[in-house]
């Protein structure tokens, strides 16, 4: 059986949500169907695509280099051609004309992320399965919707929100199947999109955490921790917001705590804070996160938009580090606040949650036992696996009945 695989970035190293996702379902499509790859290339992308190559040994790879920035001169051009901003910065002649014979002879199309779709001719639609990472025109949405935007902002993303979920209604109305998360398809429906094609997806994250040592709230030290991609928006402006509303108040009552952002690229935004601050460290990409996890007191997900599972917060779940967020930080997992997790959207209540955790072992111990347990008996990649060999059967056994 053929599957052909088209993606928005190289799903290599697997070092972010989105990468994570596709990386463990290309492991295992690669292991049982005949696959190809295709995937367009941005940033430092090119040069992982050696190391890529040699570890998935795929018959057939296309990939296409990419530089196409969000600017106000790329926005206007996108309207002009009828394409959502990301759809354009996406879009290239070249990697067009290199996937359609590929496109003719598969028997499945797996398309990550929508932006993938206005490669696949509608003639195809019938063998495609769309794969969501996210509601994408919410987390546009809701950052829209945001005090601190100015209007001219607001009206420019509410409006990308607009015409991406009209994209999506499109794509997801025509296509054989769509892959979401529970809490994705609820805001996908609300657009208009019928759902009765969807099937269910998590984005899940490093499930072998499971079996690593308990970890022990006595050989923990006064450390909040974050790790996650500093050059994604919704993770920026959740860490700017906890430093600006809750990091002085957690200070005051915790003189000695540090606070440690770890990720690749950090924005300057978040170095400014660390030149002011000693208290706080900002490592860059962390190649070993045991190194801070089996130290730190709390780790948090101060996330005010954004769509979809996130990745970091059920790996904080597998590992058992007891875990302060927002309700968008635990959107489409079956948590309870102060049972699994703990939820703040104020800054009161989120730096009373985290000044809690960093005092009270007991409550410690209960939060990560109870998360380890909930991520254990649901969020595993083999459920996942399930339902994606269920939609490539189900798109090929319609294929032929038609022929």
């Amino acid at each position: 059986m053929k599957l052909l695989f088209i993606s928005t970035t190289l799903p290599f190293p697997p070092n972010s949500g989105g990468k994570v996702k596709s990386y463990h379902m290309l492991k295992y499509l690669n292991s049982n169907y005949e696959l190809a790859i295709a995937t367009t290339l941005y940033g430092d992308d090119v040069k992982w695509v050696k190391q890529f190559q040699d570890e998935f040994q795929t018959k057939e790879f296309i990939a296409e280099s990419i530089d196409c920035p969000r600017t106000v001169i790329n926005l206007i051009i996108s309207y002009l051609q009828n394409k959502t901003l990301n759809e354009y910065r996406h879009w290239s002649n070249s990697f067009y004309s290199k996937l359609s014979p590929q496109m003719e002879i598969a028997d499945c199309i797996i398309a990550d992320h929508y932006e993938m779709m206005q490669y696949i001719p509608t003639k195809y639609y019938s063998k495609v399965i769309l794969h969501t990472h996210n509601a994408e025109h919410l987390i546009w949405k809701r950052f829209s919707e945001l005090d601190d935007q100015s209007w001219a902002r607001k009206v420019v993303l509410a409006l990308e929100s607009s015409r991406i979920a009209q994209k999506e209604k499109i794509y997801c109305n025509k296509v054989k199947r769509v892959l979401a998360s529970p809490n994705d398809r609820i805001a996908l429906e609300q657009v208009g999109i019928k759902g009765d094609n969807f099937g269910l997806t998590y984005h899940l994250g490093d499930e072998s955490q499971l079996q690593l040592q308990e970890l022990d709230p006595n050989k923990t030290v006064p450390m909040i921790l974050f790790i996650g991609t500093l050059t994604w928006e919704p993770n920026i402006d959740g860490l700017l917001w906890f430093l600006e509303n809750c990091w002085s108040a957690i200070k005051e009552h915790h003189p000695d705590v540090k606070l440690v952002i770890g990720g690749k690229s950090p924005d300057q935004r978040l170095l400014k804070w660390a030149e002011k601050d000693s208290a706080i460290a900002i490592p860059g990409f962390i190649k070993d996160p045991e190194e801070y996890l089996t130290q730190a007191r709390v780790f948090i997900a101060p996330l005010r938009f954004g769509s979809g599972m996130k990745v970091k917060v059920l790996n904080a779940m597998y590992r058992g580090i007891p875990t302060v967020t927002t309700d968008i930080g635990i959107e489409g997992l079956e948590v309870e606040d102060g049972v699994q997790i703990a939820i703040g959207n104020e800054p009161a209540e989120f730096t009373s949650r985290v000044s809690r955790l960093l005092t009270d072992n007991d409550y410690w111990n209960q939060l990560k036992n109870a998360s380890r347990s909930l991520a254990g008996s649901k969020y595993t990649w083999q459920e996942v696996f399930k339902e994606l060999d269920f939609a490539i059967t189900d798109v090929v056994d319609s294929q032929k009945k038609r022929f």
